[in-house]
């Protein structure tokens, strides 16, 4: 009952003294405060709960610095292009190709519709596909011809999967997801 701001900053130096990450430790005790006193509990504290634990002593979520960008190394991504064709499954590499030379997300190639993903104007060739995160639909980017082949191929290759109701350029051929990305 006699709990006060002074115990609560000794619990928190506490914390910081073991290292933990105290934000979980301290909404939980605020948690446990706050029901005692709605609940009339006989030991629930005199002082009202945003007396004793200010929105402060929670930590907030950190913002991400420049450093902390999540991206693979260019090391790493020069060692897959240099080992590309060890890839095992086979049928992942046009899905990586295909990656690196559009940018987009895993999830927006996957969802390529073989009918319309492929546009080709004069000699010039253009992925075509939707953007789900910033619904841009039918963003247009310029391919290679080389790239232009590998996706004509994946065409052919997904044009004859049994169930490819959707048209999916990356459909699965097998098992539960049969037909599916």
């Amino acid at each position: 009952q006699k709990i006060t701001r002074k115990d609560v900053e000794n619990y928190i130096a506490l914390l910081q003294e073991e290292g933990v990450y105290k934000k979980d430790f301290m909404i939980s005790l605020r948690s446990i405060l706050r029901h005692t006193q709605l609940t009339d509990e006989p030991l629930a504290p005199i002082a009202i709960v945003d007396k004793l634990i200010f929105s402060e002593d929670i930590p907030k979520k950190p913002i991400k610095s420049a450093n902390s960008i999540k991206y693979l190394p260019e090391e790493i991504l020069e060692q897959l292009e240099n080992n590309l064709e060890h890839l095992s499954p086979a049928k992942y590499i046009p899905v990586i190709i295909i990656l690196r030379a559009s940018g987009w997300r895993i999830s927006d190639v996957l969802n390529l519709r073989y009918h319309n993903c492929l546009v080709q104007i004069g000699d010039d060739y253009y992925l075509n596909g939707d953007i789900q995160k910033t619904q841009v639909l039918e963003h247009r980017i310029p391919i290679t011809k080389e790239i232009a082949s590998i996706v004509k191929d994946c065409i052919v290759h997904a044009k004859k999967i049994e169930g490819n109701k959707d048209k999916y350029l990356f459909a699965t051929d097998q098992g539960r997801r049969k037909g599916l990305p």
